[in-house]
């Protein structure tokens, strides 16, 4: 894992420029730091390195092939690089080091961009071609590891965190209006879901895709932006076809080759546990395959709150013979800690769970532990999110004419998520009476704002104006809705902010997180299963379930759905409201754009009003925190920088 940076220009690239950015990455890559320019200035590299995989200097980068004029600086890991270099070794490649770096660079010297279509990982690289005066540039499938790029004039630049791209002039960095209105409108997992972000002139490479820029002529160019990778909406099964042990036998046996090479490390491994099904299902498969290893686990605590998932992390840890380690977050360290939270993170975060997360991740560095596993992504492509899902299932099997099918669904779900079928749900929800949904409300105990209340009419409106929407290829017929939906949330909006999410605040503490649910030969199988083994008899991770019934403690088996989560309605409403009203008198950048005397309003509100817009407080909150932590200071750097690219 590493913070990587760069600069192509037909002219001669500023290597100052890049050190500077990747110099403000260094807790990505506390292990070392490098740079190069090409023998014609067009291209200049930065990489700081967080050692994982052969620890020597031959694993320094940026790494070079001068014989071919390669050069790379990457992010990440490759998982499969032992396979991959054995296969390169037969057609005639030699290495001098032990890094899954020299085998990323030896894969395109042999099959050029195709090699994406070779790796099994979490990467973001960028490749300098001299022979072609181009510089290549990818993303992993899933997004696990960040590149975000800038044009300039004459240059493209890149970077791991967008905050480095900011030290450069000629990067615009005001707020993005469009990107603004939609998270206003469905919160940070759409903002993720665009290759363009919060900041006008910085845009993110989206996951599975690459990215070819030009630099033989007058100016850098962006030749092409290209999708190498996804699965098949159309592929899923129909209802009934698969026979389920035989499916779930299946994929257990991906699964735990998922975990094994994962593994893979020179440095200590260890795991988040929360208690839930997917990290117990990771610490256990670890367990399984490493039954001698020192294995150490990490889980954030919420003592005497309902929520706290510490009695079903405590049987993972006895059935696996793991050295335990917890942290209980609080509000008080929230608060105290929060600016260099929403500095490291970039981006506004989705909620205090986030602050768990950044915990952990700290609890992890105080004991050595480099490298983390952890459960993100099963949710998202398993069907774990409930009612939308649900409600895409039956859709497709109504539209597809399995009406017998829809009638045994449909009452399994109601008898398990009644509330998905409630008369006040569905009308409160429903378009058409959306100009009286706080009426309505009001005599529901619901909350009867939304954060696009607190912003200019212009913002809100630019949504209508300049929409950002999925691709239409990125879409199916309704015959398809459930793997649509599952597409979405996997490749575009809810698991892309979690990536987000763990990937800035476990480098803030030069931690490693590997995701085994985020591998590509999970999905594909996935997303051809027959749909009822996913969310079938009103239970979400039916397939999930199956496979690990004989490994994970049965109490966790068969729990129901929760997320990580802290008290943090209780945070809002009690030990956070100072926080909360001094950003509101002070919200940075984004006051141009905000309804301060309503946001006023808002905040100071009696403490009944103020938990029943728990959820819009919180959303507001981090937006403020993210201008004033983030934006602000990337502003404020870039005024006084004199870094051209």
């Amino acid at each position: 894992m590493c913070g990587i940076a760069g600069i192509v220009s037909a002219q001669r690239t500023n290597i100052h420029a890049v050190r500077v950015m990747t110099d403000l990455m260094q807790y990505r890559g506390p292990d070392g730091e490098g740079s190069w320019t090409s023998d014609d200035g067009r291209c200049s590299l930065g990489h700081r390195r967080l050692a994982i995989l052969d620890l020597s200097e031959r694993g320094r980068q940026p790494m070079l092939d001068p014989e071919l004029d390669l050069a790379i600086t990457y992010n990440g890991e490759i998982y499969n690089y032992l396979e991959l270099r054995d296969r390169l070794r037969e057609m005639g490649h030699t290495f001098e080091s032990d890094s899954d770096t020299e085998v990323l660079l030896r894969a395109y010297a042999q099959w050029g961009p195709d090699c994406l279509q070779e790796l099994n990982g979490m990467f973001a690289f960028a490749i300098w071609d001299g022979r072609h005066r181009r510089l290549f540039c990818a993303r992993d499938r899933f997004g696990e590891k960040p590149l975000y790029y800038a044009q300039t004039r004459d240059s493209v630049a890149f970077a791991s965190e967008a905050k480095a791209l900011a030290r450069l002039k000629g990067v615009d960095l005001d707020i993005d209006p469009s990107v603004l209105a939609s998270y206003l409108a469905e919160g940070s997992t759409r903002a993720d879901a665009n290759e363009r972000t919060l900041v006008r002139g910085i845009h993110q490479l989206l996951p599975a895709h690459a990215m070819l820029v030009d630099v033989s002529k007058e100016r850098a160019e962006i030749l092409r932006v290209f999708r190498y990778w996804s699965v098949d909406v159309g592929a899923r099964a129909s209802y009934g076809s698969h026979e389920s042990s035989e499916a779930s036998a299946h994929f257990l046996e991906l699964m735990r080759d998922s975990v094994r090479i994962r593994l893979r490390s020179d440095v200590p491994v260890g795991s988040c546990l929360s208690g839930g099904l997917d990290s117990s299902a990771v610490v256990c498969l670890i367990r399984e395959l490493e039954p001698d290893a020192d294995l150490r686990t990490f889980t954030g605590r919420f003592p005497n709150d309902p929520m706290d998932e510490g009695h079903y992390a405590k049987m993972v840890v006895d059935a696996c013979r793991t050295d335990a380690y917890e942290v209980a977050p609080t509000p008080e360290r929230f608060a105290s800690e929060a600016e260099r939270i929403y500095w490291h993170a970039d981006f506004p975060i989705g909620g205090t769970s986030q602050f768990a997360q950044w915990c952990v991740f700290h609890l992890a560095s105080r004991h050595g532990v480099t490298v983390l596993l952890d459960g993100q992504g099963s949710d998202e492509m398993l069907g774990g999110y409930g009612y939308d899902i649900t409600a895409s299932f039956l859709r497709q099997l109504w539209v597809q004419g399995q009406v017998r099918h829809w009638f045994r669904e449909r009452a399994a779900a109601a008898r398990e998520v009644p509330a998905l079928f409630s008369w006040s749900r569905l009308l409160l929800n429903h378009p058409w009476l959306s100009p009286v949904r706080r009426l309505l409300r009001s005599g529901t105990g619901r909350p009867q704002m939304v954060l696009g209340d607190f912003f200019q009419e212009e913002v809100v409106r630019s949504a209508a104006s300049d929409p950002l929407i999925l691709a239409p290829e990125e879409s199916a017929h309704d015959e398809h809705a459930l793997s649509r939906i599952l597409w979405t949330l996997s490749f575009r909006t809810m698991l892309s902010s979690l990536l987000r999410y763990g990937d800035r605040l476990s480098m803030a503490h030069s931690r490693e997180v590997r995701l085994p649910f985020c591998d590509h030969r999970l999905a594909e199988f996935a997303f051809g299963l027959s749909p009822e083994l996913l969310v079938g008899n009103g239970e979400v991770k039916q397939i999930l379930r199956l496979a690990i019934e004989n490994l994970v403690p049965p109490a966790i088996v068969t729990r129901p759905k929760q997320g990580f989560l802290p008290p943090q309605n209780g945070w809002v409403v009690g030990p956070l409201s100072d926080w909360i009203r001094d950003l509101a008198d002070d919200p940075g950048p984004l006051d141009e754009h905000i309804d301060l005397r309503g946001v006023d309003r808002l905040v100071n509100e009696d403490a009944k009003t103020r938990e029943r817009e728990a959820r819009t407080i919180w959303d507001l909150a981090s937006l403020l925190a993210w201008s004033r932590y983030s934006l602000g200071p990337m502003q404020e750097a870039q005024k006084h920088s004199a870094l051209a690219g």
